[in-house]
């Protein structure tokens, strides 16, 4: 992280450093083009700020659906992150729980157009810190069209 002026003040605050992560994930197929897909995630955030050091926990399940007009990807997870010392300010050890909802539906042949195609994306993920401060909502959006020349 470029101009971290919070490390300045709180050597345990900085957020330079390095995110680790490993997924395992196996897709069950439930019929022609239809699959759930649970996995786990963990995370180690080495960091130089202690306080912003953390490991990961996340369980998710994902459903998939396929043809040949259509993708659609739906996710749901839920995580822990445990951090590693107190943090200066609120004098606390953080601990995060993380819900996140994200889908994506593609379609080929968009309006009849075999050339054309499009990609509706949305996500939600709310944060749940201990330390009230930092509790934070997301929302994601975005929609592609795209043209095969």
């Amino acid at each position: 992280m470029d101009d971290d002026d919070i490390e300045e003040r709180f050597d345990s605050l900085a957020r330079d450093g390095w995110l680790h992560q490993a997924q395992v994930e196996y897709a069950f197929s439930l019929g022609r083009g239809i699959s759930i897909a649970p996995g786990f995630q963990f995370s180690v955030a080495d960091l130089d700020g202690n306080a912003n050091s953390y490991k990961g926990y996340n369980l998710r399940v994902g459903l998939r659906c396929f043809t040949r007009s259509y993708r659609m990807n739906l996710t749901a997870a839920v995580g822990l992150n445990d951090y590693d010392r107190t943090h200066p300010i609120f004098d606390k050890t953080r601990d995060d729980w993380l819900y996140s909802l994200f889908g994506m539906f593609s379609i080929s042949e968009l309006l009849g157009n075999k050339s054309l195609s499009s990609t509706l994306i949305a996500g939600y993920r709310h944060r749940d810190s201990n330390i009230g401060f930092l509790k934070a909502d997301t929302f994601l959006g975005g929609l592609t069209v795209g043209y095969k020349f």
